[in-house]
Order: structure tokens, then C-alpha cells, then sequence
């Protein structure tokens, strides 16, 4: 590959206005190859040529102009530098050359060259009536850079000054190559001797031989084994070149126009987009929900329209898309809406987000569109929190969901730990309305954990509140800010509205502190009256501090003032469970005798056993019951 400058060039027009034929004039090179297009006298898919001038190169596609083959058309002018709208001067501004220049005006091509071709089969007053119908037609869609030229090419007339108005409209600077490797396919193909070929134009970022890509929409990895641009063998290809690769091991079949090679991990496909669109003039207003075909890329697809119920013509809107296949897409890229009847380009848009981790309704993500189509990526940035509630700046797909360079990705994390309405947690960024709602969201649960008579919630319990739709990082935070602000009770992973029920003084505390320490693995723990003796505390203040340490897990009244710590309990279960693995049937005594323990407790602690069906009594003796090893009894 030179340094020199690679401009792509888009050719469309009408059916049979003799796009080909120029292209061929041009270049050298015949588009048709295929025997349907020969037979036929039109192109039916893609035609690729190319012609240099001082080292810069010039990739010429020269795209279908029949109606039914729109889609293949759409597929190639995706991703062009400069449009040569063709128009014969003996038929003049047609249906298709009408939806071509929209479509190249909607996929964001402004710099059009425009041949007003066969001019030798036109009198003077049908090429003027051509040039000026086509001048009111630009006019119309708002191109404002183009230039008009007459052309043959039976007599040459028009030839060398085209070519030096595609010279002058040469692409002046590189493309960003920041960012994975990413190439929608338009052409697939076996060779013989060769395997796979597949072909396209690299949107972003750069490829070597031997290097590992994926297949985006079947995640199947593939290794490029040879690159090749324009017929000539090269060991690399970057953004905006017209790229063909022999791909290891990988099938042709497995692979379709439409598919996307790329990166692993640097991209991400969704079918619930963000978008904004702006329906055509002659389209008339748009109702939602509706159906149309999207174009995108190479891609063509299904997709249902979410929004506002009137779409009106000229204004931009923006949308929420639910397309039928999960889709690729970096932040602005353009796509085309089509009627499917009656069949017709009717509006055009650009993706702005992925909403596959977005659980809002789509009247909620309307209302923080409009900071996506801003140029400043900060407020893109903060959107993305605020609709997504958090977000991890790490994640390898971002670069191309917000469309910044690695740089530009660096600085908006470093202004946003600074931003008053986000929260960072770790290595997350959350928005301040998601802490809040989830403070909201826990409190309105505790409160109705009073009234099922426990004031006691275990995190756990809390994560599967079926109104709590914050992420786990929101919630750590809200439980940590409610404690703070001393409006819960949190201790031992459980939590509780902080009254007078759920706190203890500093004495109390002391004093259940020395409790939970003379009862941890206490095979014989004191009673009622020793605890009291030993924290200097009344019995009916220590019946309190025990009521509250159950309310906690930490302790278990098992018999009418006989306590346990809950590890004992679980120590005593997990000897119970090797005592009956030796023998299924056991007498009172050896399960006395093996939890080293005296009669006084042994009874208490069986019946208890019996209660929570962790054994089962048998006259004298005792089996396994079913929950013996259950994580949590029925």
C-alpha cells in the first residue's frame, strides 16, 4: 500500500442510462462479467474497477439501476467518498434517479459529480431540459456540491474533464484506524485452489495476514490468510479501502452478503437501537408503529418503528428501532427506510445507541435521546449512563457505540469522575438516578418487611424484589448511602429500617458483642442466667439483645432459653450428616456421644433437629431427613 490518497466512487443512475459503459471508458475495465448481466444488458450486482493517477487510486463500484435489485445498490454506496450520478441525456430525470440521489444525500455523500450521458443521441433542447431538470433535482434534495457535465461515450466527449473532476473530489485525508477492525461483506465466493474469498470496503481500524477475526453473526472465528486490493497481493488493509480476503477456516457457505467481519469483542450486534430519521418530502408522514425494510451497510433486514404516532417529513426524530436479526452498527452510521409496499425509499436516519442493556420504556429512552445527536461526546457519554444506569468504560465494544478514538474515550472518562450527576463505584460509572431510585426501591421493600412481621432482610432476599431493577453496583450503593444517613440498619448482610427494635446503644452493642463471642462454637452454651451474670444485664434487656442477634441469623433459640450460634448448628448438621453416612439408624445416645454433648442438651437439640426435618424420629432412634443437607430447609 503507497501513502497516496484512495477515494471511493459511487456510480448510480436509472436503468440503462449507460453507467457501465462509462465506467468501462474510464477505467478500462468491464463491470459486467456475470452472463445474466450480459444477456440482459444491465447490471445486476456490483461491478468493482479502478484507474490511478500519480499513485492515487480511485475505486470506481458501479451499483444496479433496476428497481428490483435496489438492495444490492444500497450495499455498495454505503461507504463512498464521491457519487457519479449518471443521467441520459435522451430520457431524461427518471424514477430511479430520483431514489438514487436521495438515497446517496440520505447515506451522507454531499460531493457528487454528475454526467449527462449520451449526448450524442440528444438535440441541443433535450440536453438543456435534462441539465436543467437535474439541477432542480439536487436542488431539491439539498446537494449543494456538485458539478454537471455532458458526456459520450461512442465520441469520448466529456471523458478527460470528468476524470479530472473525480481527481479534484480525491479523498484529502486518511480515515480513522483507531478502533477494531470492521468489514461489511458484499461479496462471497469460492476459489479454486484458494477456499474462501470474501470482499468489501474496510470501514474502520486495520488487518494483517495471519490475523484472528470473527464473523460477526455466527461469533465463528476465521484466520486471513492473504489480502488483496485491486489485484495486488499486500500484507495489510485499513479503513476505506476496497479490500478482498482468502479467509482459513471458514466455509463460503457459512457466510452470506451482509455479514461482518470484524474484530472479536470490539463491536457488538443488537435489534433495539436508538435512532434518529427524517422521512423524505415526497414520502408524506409516517405513522408508529409501523414496518419497513432497513438498509444499512450491507445489511437488510426487517424492523419496526417505536415513537412518536405522526413522523412528519423534513424534521429529524428520533426512534426507537426492533429489528427482526440482530444488527452491527458504529454511533452515526447512516441507514435507509423502504416501504415494502408500495416499494419505495422513504426515510433516512443514523443509529445513535444500542439499547440491549437498556430495560426502559421506550417513552423513557425518547426523553434522553436528544444528548446523542450532539457533537460533544461527554453528553453521548453521560446519556449512556443515565439511560443504561451503569456503565463499565472498559468494555471493549464502547469505542464504537459512542464513536470516539481511544484518546477521545480516555479524556470523557476522566471529565466524568468529576461530574456531579454520576457515581462512580470501582471501575463503574452510575447515574445519580439510578442510586436514588434504588434507595426509594429499598426502603418501600423494608417498610413491607415490617409488615410481614420481620423487620429483617437479607441482601439476598433484597436482590430478587421483583421492583427492584437496579443493578447490583446501585444497590451496593444506595445500602451504603441509607446507612450513612442512618435511615437503614445494615449488619451481618441483613437490613432493617432503623428504629429502635433494629439499633442498639454502644452499651448494648458491647454487650451482645460478648454474648455472640461466649456462644461461637459452644457445644454447651451457658443459660439465660449465666449470659445475664456474665454482660452485668438484666434478663428481660439480654432477651432483647438475643431476639434481636435471631432477627440476624447469627444465634437460633432451639428449646425456651436454650440458644446456639448458627455456626454450631451448622458444625452439629455437618457430624450429622458423617454419623448417618456410617449407619442410617441412630440411637439418642450416639448422637449424644458424637456431638459431644450431655443429655440436657441432646433432647432439646434433636427436637429441634425433628422440627426443621433435618432428622426424623423412629421410636428410639434417629434417621436423615430430607433437609439435612439442604442449603435451606422447607
Amino acid at each position: 500500500m503507497n501513502n497516496k490518497s484512495y477515494t471511493i466512487v459511487g456510480v448510480i443512475g436509472h436503468i440503462d442510462h449507460g453507467k457501465t459503459s462509462l465506467v468501462a471508458a474510464l477505467t478500462g475495465i468491464e463491470t459486467d462479467t456475470n452472463p445474466e448481466e450480459k444477456r440482459r444488458g444491465i447490471t445486476i450486482d456490483l461491478g468493482f474497477a479502478s484507474f490511478e493517477d500519480h499513485g492515487d487510486e480511485f475505486a470506481m463500484i458501479d451499483a444496479p439501476g433496476h428497481q428490483k435489485y435496489i438492495g444490492n445498490l444500497l450495499a455498495g454506496v454505503s461507504s463512498i467518498d464521491v457519487g457519479l450520478l449518471v443521467v441520459a441525456c435522451d430520457q431524461g430525470i427518471q424514477a430511479q434517479t430520483m431514489e438514487h440521489a436521495a438515497i446517496l444525500r440520505a447515506l451522507g455523500v454531499n460531493s457528487l459529480v454528475v454526467a449527462l450521458s449520451r449526448c450524442d443521441l440528444a438535440n441541443a433542447e433535450q440536453m438543456a431540459e435534462t441539465k436543467s431538470e437535474t439541477e432542480l433535482l439536487l436542488e431539491d434534495i439539498q446537494i449543494e456540491d456538485y458539478e454537471i457535465l455532458f458526456t459520450s461515450t461512442q465520441t469520448g466527449q466529456g471523458l478527460d474533464e470528468l476524470r479530472s473532476l473525480i481527481k479534484k473530489r480525491r479523498r484529502s485525508s486518511n480515515r480513522q484506524k483507531d478502533g477494531g477492525f470492521r468489514m461489511p461483506i458484499d461479496r462471497v465466493f469460492n476459489k479454486d485452489g484458494r477456499g474462501t474469498i470474501v470482499a468489501g470496503t474496510t470501514w474502520s481500524g486495520e488487518v494483517q495476514t495471519g490475523e484472528e477475526l470473527m464473523i460477526a453473526r455466527n461469533s465463528l472465528p476465521v484466520r486471513v490468510r492473504e489480502i488483496e486490493i485491486h489485484g495486488r497481493n499486500e500484507n495489510r488493509s485499513v479503513a476505506g479501502y476496497r479490500t478482498a480476503m482468502n479467509l482459513a477456516g471458514i466455509n463460503a457457505h457459512l457466510i452470506r452478503r451482509g455479514d461482518e467481519l470484524i474484530t472479536p469483542r470490539k463491536f457488538r450486534e443488537t435489534s433495539r437501537i436508538l435512532a434518529a430519521i427524517t422521512v423524505f418530502d415526497h414520502s408524506g408522514s409516517i405513522r408508529c408503529p409501523s414496518e419497513y425494510h432497513l438498509h444499512t451497510a450491507t445489511t437488510h433486514c426487517e424492523t419496526r418503528l417505536i415513537g412518536s404516532r405522526i413522523l412528519e417529513p423534513g424534521v429529524e426524530t428520533e426512534v426507537v428501532l426492533h429489528t427482526s436479526q440482530p444488527i452491527l452498527f458504529s454511533y452515526d452510521q447512516p441507514f435507509l427506510l423502504r416501504r415494502p409496499y408500495p416499494v419505495g425509499s422513504c426515510a433516512a436516519g443514523r443509529f445513535l445507541s444500542p439499547l440491549e442493556d437498556v430495560e426502559s420504556k421506550t417513552s423513557i429512552i425518547l426523553k434522553h435521546a436528544a444528548p446523542f445527536k450532539q457533537k460533544d461526546p461527554s453528553s453521548r457519554f453521560r446519556s449512556l449512563i443515565e439511560l443504561r444506569g451503569e456503565l463499565d468504560p472498559n468494555e471493549p465494544a464502547l469505542q464504537a457505540q459512542l464513536g470516539l478514538t481511544q484518546e477521545e474515550l480516555a479524556n470523557v472518562v476522566q471529565e466524568t469522575k468529576h461530574e456531579p450527576l454520576i457515581v462512580k463505584h470501582e471501575q463503574h460509572f452510575l447515574s445519580r438516578q439510578s442510586v436514588d431510585t434504588a434507595k426509594s426501591q429499598i426502603l418501600k421493600r423494608l417498610t413491607k418487611q415490617i409488615s410481614d412481621a420481620d423487620a429483617w432482610l437479607s441482601e439476598e432476599a433484597l436482590s430478587h424484589y421483583s421492583n427492584l431493577r437496579s443493578t447490583s453496583s446501585a444497590t451496593k450503593i444506595a445500602i451504603a448511602e441509607l446507612t450513612k444517613e442512618k435511615k437503614i440498619v445494615h449488619s451481618n448482610g441483613l437490613l432493617a429500617l432503623r428504629s429502635d427494635s433494629t439499633t442498639l446503644s454502644k452499651k448494648q452493642a458491647s454487650a451482645l458483642v460478648l454474648v455472640l463471642k461466649t456462644m461461637e462454637d459452644n457445644r454447651t452454651p451457658p443459660s439465660l442466667k449465666e449470659l445475664a451474670d456474665l454482660t452485668d444485664q438484666p434478663q428481660p434487656t439480654l432477651i432483647s439483645l438475643l431476639r434481636y442477634a435471631e432477627q440476624q441469623k447469627t444465634i437460633e433459640q432451639i428449646d425456651n432459653g436454650l440458644y446456639y450460634s448458627a455456626t454450631m448448628l451448622m458444625i452439629f448438621r455437618s457430624e450429622l450428616i458423617s454419623l448417618f453416612d456410617e449407619e442410617p439408624q441412630r440411637s439418642v445416645a450416639e448422637i449424644r456421644d458424637h456431638l459431644k454433648i450431655t443429655r440436657k442438651y441432646a433432647i432439646p437439640l434433636l427436637e429441634y433437629f425433628d422440627s426443621r426435618g433435618f432428622t426424623v424420629r423412629s421410636g428410639d432412634t434417629r434417621q436423615a431427613g430430607s433437609n439435612l443437607t439442604s442449603i435451606t430447609p422447607n
